[in-house]
């Protein structure tokens, strides 16, 4: 990440660095391993489900009360995406890069649709409206919940379509992310349609009284910390393979919660979420019912999917990602070593669960922001597991 200077600019505009007014033709590359730097703490959550959204392309939805970043998270994360070092980039971000919209009940349809471009009404005679929504790499709106039913069409449209609808004109749209925000979902609209249509939904909360103490001692506005997630191509979530017996243990606790629509993503959301967040397939469709049932119902499937031997490894090894003191991680990795050795000891492991472990372990590492390790990648071995 650069460390360009932030300028924020009115509620619809956030610029990196220097406006470079020169048009530049230069292709615009996304990186897919990224990592983010923030002043946020305790959003690493929210920054891999925003990265699931963008690999398995859908709307994501935020929730919660004032105040706690929603739409810094996103900002942080667009700049995330690009080498804001590179001139080329910095200008894309400035002039393409977020859409973001404030909305309230007064807030029309025709918002998110542009404006005329006079310089070719006046020198070409053409009548052309330029979309910035259409152009952007990350769209956000902002207080969803007080859209007025035509905006919030206009918006399914560009979210599960990819097409603003202007007139007779469909005008393809770019984004990479689409989020929307509110303070709460209102009661009244439970179970609606149109929060239905958001796959992906997200309470972001308060820090805890303990966290904020930690952020004060992190120097409080000062306070930094980077976030490394990979962002996987198709190519890589098509790669993965999704038992059918797993999917269908997954049906039969998830079955009567979710609608037809809403099974339809489960296998490739668990493929994405398997690669976002490191873990195994099992892990990956234990996930994807708590993102789209509930952490009760994610329970159950886990005890259909996972023995209590390896449930208890697995949450060793999750445990590993939210560590910061070396010695701290050392002393987990000894503790998972001692309970795979009694394990399969005890006959417990096979050895396709062993290799599963194992790499596991491995990706927990590689990809810890405060632990480096050199791994090696020879055979499992039932003698020597890690």
């Amino acid at each position: 990440m650069s460390t360009a200077t932030i300028i924020e600019k009115e509620s619809t505009q956030i610029e990196v660095g220097k406006p470079n007014s020169k048009p530049m033709n230069k292709a615009i590359v996304i990186k897919g391993q990224r990592t983010f730097e923030t002043s946020l703490m305790g959003k690493e959550e929210v920054f891999r489900l925003l990265s699931l959204a963008e690999a398995l392309r859908l709307g994501i939805l935020l929730v919660g009360p004032p105040g706690t970043a929603k739409t810094k998270i996103v900002t942080d994360y667009t700049k995330g995406m690009f080498d804001l070092t590179d001139p080329a980039q910095i200008q894309h971000f400035n002039n393409e890069g977020v859409f973001m919209l404030e909305t309230d009940e007064g807030t029309k349809s025709s918002e998110i649709k542009g404006v005329v471009n006079l310089e070719k009404l006046v020198t070409e005679n053409k009548y052309e409206i330029d979309s910035h929504i259409t152009k952007a790499d990350t769209i956000i709106i902002n207080e969803v919940d007080k859209a007025s039913s035509a905006l919030r069409n206009a918006l399914l449209g560009i979210m599960n379509e990819r097409i603003l609808f202007n007139g007779k004109d469909k005008v393809p749209c770019n984004w990479k992310v689409f989020v929307a925000t509110c303070n709460e979902i209102p009661k009244d609209e439970i179970g609606s349609p149109f929060w239905d249509r958001f796959q992906l939904k997200m309470t972001v909360n308060r820090l805890a009284a303990g966290d904020l103490v930690k952020y004060y001692k992190g120097g409080d506005k000062n306070y930094r910390t980077k976030i490394k997630i990979n962002v996987p191509t198709d190519a890589q979530i098509d790669a993965v393979q999704v038992a059918p017996d797993k999917l269908e243990k997954f049906i039969n606790v998830a079955y009567k919660a979710c609608s037809d629509r809403t099974l339809s993503f489960v296998p490739r959301m668990a493929r994405a979420i398997s690669l976002v967040y490191n873990c195994s397939v099992d892990k990956a469709l234990i996930k994807t019912c708590e993102l789209l049932v509930d952490k009760s119902t994610a329970e159950r499937l886990s005890k259909e999917l996972l023995s209590p031997e390896k449930r208890a490894v697995m949450d060793k090894v999750d445990m590993i990602s939210g560590m910061t003191n070396e010695n701290q991680i050392e002393r987990a990795m000894e503790e998972i070593e001692k309970m795979v050795g009694n394990f399969a000891a005890q006959g417990k492991f096979s050895t396709s669960d062993l290799s599963e472990l194992k790499q596991l372990v491995e990706a927990a590492m590689v990809n810890h922001p405060y632990y480096k390790i050199e791994v090696e990648t020879d055979e499992v071995d039932q003698e020597d597991q890690f």
